[in-house]
């Protein structure tokens, strides 16, 4: 995914992300179809690398709370928010 949203940018962002089961033993015949998450982010550009984009969701002037990484083969959009 291109973007050109930069540091500081308030952005919203629509992704896919990979889903996995709960972990446990889970008998074949039973298996429920597991797909990938829709998933939509807000948040301040951080950094934008060559393969990722990261967002912060809280912010103040000296530090940042929760921040989340996102594959830019994983991005469906991005769209300006300020």
């Amino acid at each position: 995914m291109n973007t050109a949203a930069k540091a500081g940018d308030l952005v919203l962002v629509n992704w896919t992300d990979s889903q996995v089961s709960a972990g446990a033993w889970e008998a074949l015949d039973g298996l429920d179809t597991i797909r990938p998450l829709e998933c939509t982010s807000v948040g301040w550009v951080l950094d934008v690398g060559s393969n990722y984009l990261t967002i912060v969701h809280n912010r103040n002037e000296h530090q940042v709370l929760g921040r989340t990484t996102i594959p830019k083969r994983s991005i469906r959009s991005v769209k300006m928010l300020r």
